[in-house]
């Protein structure tokens, strides 16, 4: 990320958006809090310990204490004049980052309207499971062990159960603020990578929560407990927190990447908001197949 070098530009506003990934343990949240260390606070010291003056850094979406991500996004302002000592911001900022965050890349945004939470279309989270008789201390850290058997394929078809708009109330924390609980699910779908149990959604915002409860109640599913998919409807309609059973735990949880419409397509080159974008390609494939059969 390489800084312009003329000299009329160098005490105007700018504002610059950042590709970031981090290992969720090591953090209470991305979002800064009274004795708690989160990301935000991690990435606001390094910009500080490289004196660059700046405004709070947005993130693309809230994530829980343990939750990882590969490709959150997040945005601040300062000015050109701040950074003509630092030729690369991306490379500065890792050096002095912990080694749990890590900024993939970085870009200067054309203009102010860009906002790294409001202007995003499609987040895309994943949780991943180590579904084996036996603990591995090969296991992958983004993933939570369980030991009992799953009915993966009963999973999948609770999965699907999601696709579309629907009032998530019942899948949302009681703690939330937010009042509007209807989200558009683009894509909710489970496979195995050998012992693992990998669950992917896509949707164009999530409730505190939202995807640790879901993941929670499809777990149920595939062990034969209290749910089966033909409840998933019901429970939506109950929109009643209790009803959905407990959340999953945060450390299989990872936000994957983010889509935001252009001109702030940012970073195309990143592979996770590769495949992010085939999703939606293909999702409004099927949408419109959909609408044309029923027509």
């Amino acid at each position: 990320m390489s800084i312009p070098c003329d000299n009329d530009l160098n005490l105007q506003q700018q504002r610059i958006a950042l590709l970031l990934e981090y290992f969720g343990p090591s953090f209470s949240g991305c979002q800064i809090q009274n004795n708690a260390y989160t990301v935000q606070e991690a990435l606001q010291d390094a910009l500080s310990e490289l004196h660059i003056p700046h405004t709070s850094v947005n993130f693309s979406g809230r994530t829980d204490a343990g939750v990882h991500a590969l490709g959150q996004v997040g945005h601040f302002d300062t000015t050109m004049d701040n950074l003509k000592e630092i030729p690369d911001l991306v490379s500065s900022l890792n050096a002095v980052l912990p080694s749990s965050v890590s900024v993939k890349a970085g870009v200067f945004v054309p203009d102010f309207d860009f906002h790294s939470t409001v202007s995003a279309q499609w987040r895309w989270y994943r949780y991943r499971l180590f579904n084996h008789p036996v603990r591995s201390v090969w296991m992958r850290q983004d993933a939570v062990w369980l030991r009992h058997p799953l009915d993966v394929n009963l999973m999948k078809e609770g999965a699907s159960l999601f696709l579309g708009e629907h009032d998530f109330q019942s899948f949302k924390c009681p703690k939330s603020q937010i009042k509007n609980n209807r989200c558009h699910v683009i894509h909710s779908r489970i496979h195995q990578e050998a012992e693992y149990v990998v669950f992917d959604i896509v949707a164009n915002r999530f409730l505190y929560k939202m995807v640790r409860n879901i993941m929670g109640l499809l777990i149920q599913i595939g062990l034969g407990k209290d749910f089966t998919p033909q409840d998933i409807p019901r429970v939506l309609d109950q929109r009643d927190r209790q009803m959905a059973g407990p959340a999953a735990y945060p450390q299989g949880l990872s936000l994957m990447a983010v889509q935001y419409p252009k001109p702030w397509d940012f970073f195309q080159n990143d592979v996770y908001v590769t495949n992010l974008n085939q999703i939606v390609q293909e999702s409004s494939h099927h949408e419109k197949n959909i609408l044309r059969k029923a027509s």
